[in-house]
């Protein structure tokens, strides 16, 4: 099954998020996504979205997690 979560990368004190899908079972940090589909900055509130992408994913049957 398809997952659309937040991969944390950044510094330290520094986060900043990728939006990627990823199948539940994998870790998000593995770095084996299906597709990166955005990102969001915390610090400034930053955030580029791929709406396309995501209402593909989620037509294919990818689930948003609950942070998302």
């Amino acid at each position: 099954m398809l997952v659309i979560r937040f991969l944390r990368t950044g510094k330290k004190n520094q986060p900043s998020f990728k939006l990627v899908v990823v199948e539940k079972t994998k870790s998000s940090t593995s770095g084996r996504f299906a597709e990166e589909v955005g990102f969001y900055n915390p610090l400034t509130k930053e955030k580029v979205l791929r709406g396309d992408r995501i209402k593909y994913w989620l037509s294919v049957g990818a689930k948003p997690s609950p942070t998302v």
